[in-house]
Parts: C-alpha cells; sequence; structure tokens
C-alpha cells in the first residue's frame, strides 16, 4: 500500500507540473485526486500505526511477563480491537471508491 501512495503522490507531482488545476479536478466522477492521495495517506497511516502497536506487544518476551489474568486481557483486547484502526475511516473511503469507479 506505501507504493501504492509513492504512486500516488508522483502522479499528484506530475499533474502540478501540468497545472494546479488538474489536481483539483475530479479523478473519475467527483473526487479529486489530492482527495484520494490524502484518504490512503490516512490508511497507510493507521495501518502503520497498528503494526507498530502489535510489534511492540510481542517485543522482547512477548507475553510470558504476563502474570495477571486482567493484564493478560488488556493486551489481548488491544491486539484484538486494533485501536489504531478507525473502521469509519475505512468504510468512507470505500465509499469513495464504489461511488468513483462505479462499483456500485
Amino acid at each position: 500500500m506505501k507504493l501504492q501512495l509513492a504512486e500516488l503522490h508522483k502522479l499528484e507531482q506530475r499533474l502540478q507540473g501540468i497545472g494546479n488545476d488538474y489536481v483539483n479536478k475530479p479523478l473519475y466522477k467527483t473526487c479529486p485526486l489530492a482527495v484520494f492521495a490524502k484518504r490512503m495517506e490516512r490508511i497507510v497511516e493507521m495501518y502503520t500505526n497498528e503494526l507498530a502497536t502489535k510489534r511492540s506487544l510481542l517485543e522482547e518476551d512477548g507475553w510470558k511477563h504476563i502474570t495477571r489474568r486482567e493484564e493478560g486481557l488488556v493486551w489481548m483486547s488491544v491486539w484484538l480491537n486494533q485501536p489504531s484502526i478507525v473502521e469509519f475511516d475505512l468504510d468512507e473511503f470505500d465509499d469513495l471508491c464504489k461511488t468513483e469507479l462505479g462499483a456500485e
């Protein structure tokens, strides 16, 4: 996804080279390229943060140091609930893509 985001930013820069008007024109039906890039950047950031959270939970001895049930439940909750992932943002991006690409 980071590669796709980088390609999107390159495309945005190329369009800016042609003229700023092209960056703000709808890419498909209604959404400008800048909006796609910003939303995709947010999604990449969410998953990057979530991966960092999960890696921190597994560092050193992983879960071996947990001695109390409550502590284990908190760690399990953090792992399962994915606090860095905002479902609303994902749903909104999915709806945007469906609208723009006519996939509905």
